[in-house]
């Protein structure tokens, strides 16, 4: 899934966006480079369009592409809560249960942008040192998500990479 897909409007998270909204997402693609300009158009993104999981997706996207891993992490977690809400199950972790509910195996699904969105904070947690609870969570994943259809098992590999002393700022 890349990024320019999501921002431009073919979202994969929460099924088609207004028309509007797609046009800010790509506006925003367009001039990521321009980061108060790209940053401008996300937010009134998410004024207009606040329960829509492809904007969290792009605005914790675009705030860990910006390095600013603080603010990514606190929109994937309010986007955790969101699909949490819209998807009717808890949203701690470990009280999530996918076995037999097909909705965690539908990309369009906000069960499956939840683990998406999980996959993505564990990377973050990682990114900012934070390893046992990047690891707690991919525990979690692990159990949520036993044939990795949203691929954690690479952010694993990173952990694995991470704890032997690699750098982290190569991941990216």
């Amino acid at each position: 899934m890349k990024l320019d897909n999501i921002m431009n409007g073919k979202s994969y998270f929460g099924g088609p966006l207004d028309p509007e909204i797609s046009s800010l997402l790509e506006d925003a693609a367009i001039h990521f480079s321009d980061t108060g300009k790209a940053l401008s158009s996300l937010l009134e993104a998410r004024e207009k369009a606040p329960y829509a999981l492809a904007v969290f997706f792009s605005l914790y996207k675009f705030y860990f592409y910006k390095n600013q891993l603080d603010l990514a992490e606190k929109t994937v977690r309010e986007s955790l809560f969101e699909a949490a809400y819209q998807g009717g199950f808890p949203v701690e972790p470990a009280l999530v249960e996918t076995t037999g509910n097909p909705c965690f195996l539908d990309p369009s699904s906000p069960h499956y942008f939840y683990l998406f969105s999980s996959k993505a904070l564990s990377f973050i947690l990682l990114r900012q040192g934070r390893i046992d609870e990047a690891q707690s969570l991919l525990s979690e994943l692990s159990r949520l998500d036993p044939s990795d259809r949203v691929g954690s098992s690479v952010i694993r590999d990173y952990l694995k990479g991470a704890t032997k002393g690699a750098s982290l700022d190569s991941v990216h």
